[in-house]
């Protein structure tokens, strides 16, 4: 059953315009963020590899935090579900 539906999925025309749109938008990406490094670089005067360890470094810190937040969501989500459950809150 699996193979069947791989292959009507993977050789869908639309599935194929999808990967390519995606891998547009990839490199449309990278391009974006080398053309702010080089420009933030230009208008500081900072070499453009130390602009980019500092991105770097910024961008590593908040995927931390953004993923402490979303631990956190998920336990308090959690505890109002049980409570609801056990009829301690009723909305």
């Amino acid at each position: 059953m699996a193979p069947l539906l791989s292959r009507l999925f993977f050789g869908h025309p639309l599935f194929s315009q999808l990967l390519q749109a995606a891998s547009r938008a990839m490199r449309g990406g990278t391009a974006g963020v080398s053309k702010v490094l080089h420009g933030v670089s230009q208008h500081t005067g900072i070499p453009v590899v130390v602009v980019a360890a500092a991105a770097l470094v910024i961008s590593f810190r908040l995927a931390r935090r953004a993923a402490r937040l979303a631990v956190e969501m998920g336990v308090a989500l959690g505890l109002i579900l049980v409570a609801t459950k056990m009829g301690w809150i009723r909305w």
